[in-house]
C-alpha cells in the first residue's frame, strides 16, 4: 500500500526538481550570461581592429616593396583570381 503513494510522489518529485533545474539553469544564464557575452564582444572587437591594422601594414609594405621596383613573387597570379 506505501508502495502505491511512493511511485507517484517520486515522479512528481522528479518532474518538479527538474523544473527547478532549469529555471535556476536560464536565471543564472540571464544574470551572469550578459556579463561573458559583452566580454566576448568586446574581444571580438580587439581582434577586428588588430586585423584590420595588420592589413594596413601588409598593404604599406606591399606599396612600399613597388615603389623601391621590387618584384614581388606571385604578384600577378593573385591578381588574376
Amino acid at each position: 500500500m506505501t508502495l502505491e503513494f511512493q511511485i507517484p510522489s517520486f515522479l512528481i518529485g522528479l518532474v518538479v526538481g527538474l523544473a527547478v533545474m532549469l529555471l535556476l539553469g536560464q536565471s543564472y544564464h540571464l544574470f551572469f550570461g550578459r556579463k561573458r557575452t559583452r566580454e566576448l564582444a568586446r574581444e571580438v572587437d580587439r581582434l577586428e581592429k588588430v586585423i584590420t591594422q595588420k592589413d594596413r601594414y601588409i598593404r604599406k609594405s606591399i606599396d612600399a616593396l613597388k615603389e623601391e621596383g621590387i618584384d614581388l613573387p606571385g604578384a600577378e597570379t593573385r591578381k588574376q583570381k
